[in-house]
């Protein structure tokens, strides 16, 4: 089964009925696709959103890895464009994101998004310039180790901005992403007490909480 057409489906119940289909009969009915498909290929709602996250990375990364190489990016601009490329293509689900993990509820789905964490981390390992910007991972069981980064928390962040950013042509999340990757690469230099507090400065101007 092709899944692209069932991402989409089942973003556009969810957005238009504010709700998950009670039972894949509904859904299948909804989105005119044989039962029996779907419990093949998907078997539950839960693995329609986890791989529609890791679809989105994985074709963002594809993209990105592309770019790069033909560009000749550096670490830094590699990462931005990572972020940028991110937010452009879950542009495409905005309606169905806003609506599945409102900001006061995305701590409750972490499920969702754990799959994409994974892949997230796995990917931007090479990203990683010093130990002190990896200082949490280092204190973390090593079991955890594969879903956490300092650089994923950047990227929820941003997301969480990302969700409730109504400025023009999203121009807030443009600065969240700039300010949260140089910040991230900075950091591993010295003396940049003063980009740190910048970065805090614009956080609370946000008013998304971490």
């Amino acid at each position: 089964m092709e899944k692209s057409p069932v991402f989409k489906a089942y973003t556009e119940f969810v957005w238009l009925n504010n709700r998950e289909p009670h039972s894949i009969a509904e859904f299948c009915t909804y989105a005119n696709i044989d039962p029996v498909a779907f419990k093949t290929t998907f078997g539950q709602f839960k693995n329609i959103r986890q791989q529609l996250l890791t679809t989105v990375f994985d074709e963002v990364w594809e993209r990105v890895e592309q770019a790069a190489a033909e560009n000749d990016y550096s670490l830094r601009e590699k990462c931005l464009a990572l972020f940028f490329t991110l937010a452009e293509a879950f542009g495409a689900y905005r309606d169905y994101l806003k609506t599945r993990y409102p900001l006061k509820e995305l701590g409750a789905l972490v499920e969702d998004w754990r799959p994409f964490n994974k892949l997230f981390v796995a990917k931007t390992q090479h990203f990683q310039q010093n130990e002190r910007v990896n200082w949490l991972r280092d204190k973390l069981p090593g079991k955890l180790t594969d879903e956490v980064s300092s650089l994923l928390m950047g990227w929820n962040y941003v997301f969480r901005v990302w969700l409730a950013d109504e400025s023009e042509e999203q121009a807030t999340t443009d600065a969240a992403i700039e300010k949260t990757v140089h910040l991230y690469f900075d950091l591993s230099e010295n003396k940049q007490f003063e980009k740190v507090l910048d970065f805090g400065k614009f956080i609370a101007t946000t008013k998304v909480r971490l």
